[in-house]
Parts: structure tokens; sequence; C-alpha cells
């Protein structure tokens, strides 16, 4: 199974395609298949990440991370670090 090449859909009002259902329901399965390929190959945990939010213990002179990104080491290269993020370097 691999990752599934994103296509953005140009979205018009008052053109097709039209928000529906179908549409809609197909947007949130490439989700669905490709967050399944992510567990799979070990890129995301099998529960998210969603367990490490709010899971901290404030120090003096501490930050609060703000967003976490899990990121090739190419990615990182090439990017401007944000403040308060966490950069993840995946192996």
């Amino acid at each position: 199974m691999a990752l599934q090449e994103y296509v953005p859909t140009e979205w018009v009002n008052g053109t097709t395609p039209a928000i529906n259902e179908i549409h809609l329901n197909h947007l949130e399965q490439g989700i669905v298949d490709n967050r399944d390929v992510l567990i799979q190959i070990g890129d995301v945990p099998p529960g998210g990440f969603a367990d490490k939010v709010n899971n901290t213990t404030i120090e003096t002179g501490s930050f609060k991370v703000v967003n976490m990104v899990y990121i090739s080491q190419a990615d990182y290269d090439n990017l401007f670090p944000v403040t308060n993020t966490l950069y993840v370097i995946k192996g």
C-alpha cells in the first residue's frame, strides 16, 4: 500500500464539482486511506499523536510547544523554523 498522490480540487461557488456528500466523503476517505498507510509504515503511531497533546509539565524558563511537525531531514533543511514549534525528524 502506498500514499495516494494529492491532487487538489479547485472549488468555485456555483460550478462543478458540487460540494455534496459524494465529494466530501471522497475527501474524507482519502485522508483515512493515507493515515492508514502512515500507520502501516510506522510514520504515525496507531493512536495518532492526540494522546501527547497537553501532557506537559511546566518548568521555569521553558516554553509551550504549540505545534509539532513530523518531517524528513531534507524538508527541515529547507524551511524557516516557527517559534513554539517542535520539529521531529523522521529517520
